[in-house]
């Protein structure tokens, strides 16, 4: 919640704003690598694709809560981490609960027995060169830049497999292959109120400033921006579910920058007719805790 709106509410609601978490239209994301290594890149990434990076050292429930994605690297090329397993079920049932899922992962071999939603996944371990990229596909584009089908190619490696699209659960979509469209390097599908995103790009190994240029900017600087835009959508007033009077009301209170009296008289109008606040003056931005309502 911007200073303005906090203020406002602050005086309205007798006080209750005070307990108020600061709320953007921006997501918080955290970022975990499996092996425990700092990722600044990693983090500039997420603030490049409009959001707001929260470094996770254990991805328990505790660490979990509020967030509204989760990206992981996996930097072992043997296995995954006892620090990503010991936490698989509080990872499973944020997912379910709204949170989007990313995982980078090197291993590819049993991948699908820590996603998720993916035991029915058929991964490949076969490290390759080659990514293109599918038309329509979101990280082709965004606030990273442009990509094409060469901009990913050259690395060592660019992926270290695949999943078989045929594989995908239903809702599945793929967002970058291998040579070969039925080979999913990147892929999204749906699991309960949030979603998994599965890549078998060795992201940490570039995050970390190593592997030939290109395709490493493009990795690090374009891709992940793009895919972490396209991943965890902001929350608008629009996104909330507001149609009609009440997503005019919202933008006026939310998006639309009115200050002093003007957004004070669209508070209490709102206050007044739905007894609750809007999505950017709830505790983490509209996560779905109580709020308090007009007294």
């Amino acid at each position: 919640m911007n200073r303005t709106l906090a203020g406002v509410m602050l005086t309205l609601l007798g006080g209750a704003a005070a307990l108020l978490a600061p709320s953007a239209r921006a997501a918080n994301i955290g970022y975990f690598d499996m092996c425990g290594y700092n990722q600044p890149a990693h983090a500039a990434a997420i603030t490049a694709a409009g959001h707001t990076p929260v470094a996770i050292s254990t991805p328990n429930a505790a660490a979990l809560a509020g967030l509204a994605g989760l990206s992981i690297t996996n930097c072992s090329n043997g296995g995954f981490s006892s620090l990503y397993t010991s936490n698989q079920a509080a990872i499973t049932s944020a997912v379910n609960s709204g949170m989007v899922l990313i995982i980078h992962d090197r291993a590819v071999t049993n991948a699908n027995t820590i996603l998720p939603g993916g035991s029915g996944l058929v991964p490949v371990r076969n490290p390759a060169a080659d990514i293109n990229l599918p038309a329509g596909s979101p990280v082709a584009s965004g606030p990273g830049g442009v990509l094409n089908n060469s901009s990913l190619d050259g690395g060592t490696s660019s992926d270290h497999g695949y999943v078989t699209t045929a594989s995908l659960p239903a809702g599945g979509a793929v967002w970058a292959t291998t040579a070969s469209p039925s080979e999913g390097v990147t892929v999204r599908y749906p699991y309960g109120a949030g979603s998994v995103v599965y890549s078998t790009i060795p992201l940490d190994y570039y995050l970390g400033g190593s592997g030939p240029n290109p395709p490493r900017d493009n990795f690090v600087n374009v891709y992940l921006p793009n895919l972490l835009a396209a991943a965890v959508q902001a929350t608008t007033c629009a996104s909330s579910g507001y149609t009609g009077t009440q997503l005019e009301w919202c933008k006026n209170i939310c998006e639309r920058g009115y200050t002093g009296a003007t957004l004070e008289m669209w508070i209490r109008r709102w206050l007044n007719r739905w007894r609750e606040l809007p999505y950017c003056a709830r505790p983490g931005g509209g996560d779905g805790e109580p709020v308090p309502t007009l007294r």
